[in-house]
């Protein structure tokens, strides 16, 4: 059995670092995870594992008070949500990772906005409906879409109803972003 066994556990170790190592050319975007939960965790420990990536996690933010300056997985929990700008700033972050799948419309807009502010990146995880419903796995980060900042769900128009009224008129729109 230790015979098997150990054969089969150091032929995986030795192929783990045979193939699986970064190469030194490879510039990985330093990333911040906003969200040291349960898919954050998620998140950065699927980054660390996966060399292909192009995202090198550094570190978490994260309101909740008992995780402050907490270790996960060698990252550690620098601050909170209202820190990404200074966080981004002092730790030379590329790329900004919302892992927080549960939060609130409102809250996301003010995330993805300081995010944005920063310069960095920005990019979220699907959101909670979209994992439970296994449409999409928590490894699909995506871009940050404009519609994410509205705080509310997208209004689609019919347009093939309204053309009939507007074809050929000066049409005037205020607010809702034009």
């Amino acid at each position: 059995i230790l015979l098997i066994g150990g054969s089969r556990f150091f032929w995986r170790v030795w192929i783990d670092m045979k193939f699986k190592k970064p190469s030194s050319g490879d510039v990985k975007k330093r990333t911040l995870i906003v969200g040291a939960g349960a898919a954050g965790t998620m998140v950065a420990r699927q980054l660390l594992n996966n060399y292909d990536s192009d995202l090198d996690p550094v570190c978490f933010v994260d309101d909740e008070s008992h995780k402050q300056n907490l270790e996960i997985y060698g990252l550690r929990v620098v601050g909170r949500l209202a820190d990404i700008g200074k966080v981004v700033a002092e730790k030379q972050i590329d790329n900004v990772v919302i892992a927080i799948p549960s939060m609130s419309k409102q809250d996301l807009a003010d995330v993805i906005k300081s995010s944005v502010e920063s310069g960095a990146k920005t990019q979220q995880i699907p959101r909670i409906e979209d994992l439970m419903t296994g449409k999409i796995s928590v490894n699909e980060i995506r871009d940050v879409k404009i519609e994410d900042l509205l705080g509310r769900e997208e209004v689609r128009l019919d347009l093939k109803s309204i053309s009939d009224n507007i074809t050929g008129k000066t049409i005037l729109v205020t607010g809702a972003g034009g």
